[in-house]
């Protein structure tokens, strides 16, 4: 039985049981953008599984068994997210799900991409020493990034904005008529927080400036911006370092360009699109005011990581249907052997760009002509 069919009557297997679930156990509505992401992502899975069984390099076989780890860990978060929390009896588990779930899957991306740049870099390391240096720098990042929500699942709940802000909607609730930030902070001295505990009150001018600046989230569910800034905030950073060490990929291709495996530059493009895009969006998030108007923002951004995974879903393909062909799988034998003695592939994306900046009529408008 070819590949291609095993994979997709895998998936097929996957969706029916996702949709047996989904009948028998309660759920919240998922969005079509939703849906769409979550049935790539276990594509995505089973296709990066299946480079993993075929790839000859046991380095290679590492870099996409992480990538299948994480795009599985992607599809079960997301699908679980809707029901799972419901299922217990505490009003604080779809808060502590979503928390721990974001940090998972943004420390498996952040593993794997540096798994694949350590790789590239420092090819001569053996496999077991460049596992462990990846693990404990990630697992450094990780800690030093979440240690309070590791320390206290309900550390946002204890953070300054969100203790200010209790204090206020407490003042506000006592007063029928509306009322300025002057008014006020006659009536309430704000405290200064750290982790939950009181450390002291505000003078004057610091208390009326905060008040002023708390005021719009007293509106609705505005509160939620606040409450959610810090967890998205530790995510860009997490994104942030995974574009720098995507960069460093890159710097390391242009100044030596060694011959690496198919398709996998552009999967780190793509990777790296995913990631920026991950920060536009939690960006946007963050310095929003109103809770209602973030979702434009959300359904947005959720269409455009469809458009990048679906791109991702592509090259993964390419890159095992290229493993899988005689002509193909010699050269990833050669890379293997010895990678400084041969030239680097070709693909058709290689061959499209350049035949569109490297052609003839190209060349002319860019080089002057020699005088005779």
């Amino acid at each position: 039985m070819k590949i291609s069919y095993k994979i997709f009557g895998i998936w097929i297997l996957i969706i029916i049981v996702s949709l047996i679930y989904s009948v028998i156990i309660p759920h919240k509505y998922h969005s079509v953008g939703n849906l769409l992401g979550l049935a790539i992502y276990s594509l995505l899975s089973i296709v990066c599984f299946y480079i993993y069984l075929k790839d000859i390099s046991i380095r290679n076989k590492i870099i996409f068994i992480n990538f299948s780890i994480y795009f599985f860990f992607m599809y079960i978060a997301g699908f679980l997210a809707h029901s799972v929390p419901s299922m217990i009896d505490w009003k604080y588990s779809s808060h502590v799900y979503y928390n721990y779930a974001t940090i998972l899957t943004s420390s498996l991306l952040l593993f794997s991409v540096f798994y694949v740049v350590i790789d590239l870099m420092f090819s001569r390391i053996q496999t077991p020493k460049c596992l462990l240096l990846v693990f404990i720098f990630s697992l450094t990042i990780i800690i030093y990034n979440f240690y309070d929500y590791f320390n206290d699942p309900l550390y946002l709940y204890k953070t300054e904005d969100i203790k200010q802000w209790a204090n206020l909607n407490h003042a506000v609730s006592g007063v029928n008529n509306p009322i300025t930030p002057k008014g006020l902070s006659n009536l309430v001295t704000l405290q200064s927080w750290d982790h939950g505990m009181a450390t002291g009150y505000l003078n004057p001018e610091e208390n009326l400036r905060r008040i002023e600046w708390l005021m719009p989230y007293l509106e609705g569910d505005n509160w939620m911006v606040l409450l959610w800034r810090p967890l998205y905030t530790k995510v860009i950073n997490i994104d942030i370092i995974i574009i720098s060490f995507i960069l460093l990929f890159f710097a390391h291709q242009y100044k030596k360009d060694p011959p690496q495996g198919a398709y996998m530059d552009k999967i780190m493009f793509l990777i790296l699109l995913l990631s920026s895009t991950d920060i536009i969006h939690n960006w946007g998030i963050i310095n929003s005011i109103e809770w209602g108007s973030l979702t434009p923002i959300y359904s947005i951004g959720q269409y455009l990581k469809v458009l990048i995974i679906f791109m991702m879903l592509l090259f993964f393909s390419l890159r095992l249907r290229f493993i899988t062909l005689v002509r193909q799988e010699y050269y990833e034998t050669e890379l293997l052997l010895d990678k400084f003695q041969i030239n680097k592939w070709r693909d058709n994306v290689d061959n499209l760009l350049l035949m569109q900046f490297l052609s003839f009529s190209f060349l002319k408008k860019i080089f002057l002509k020699p005088n005779n």
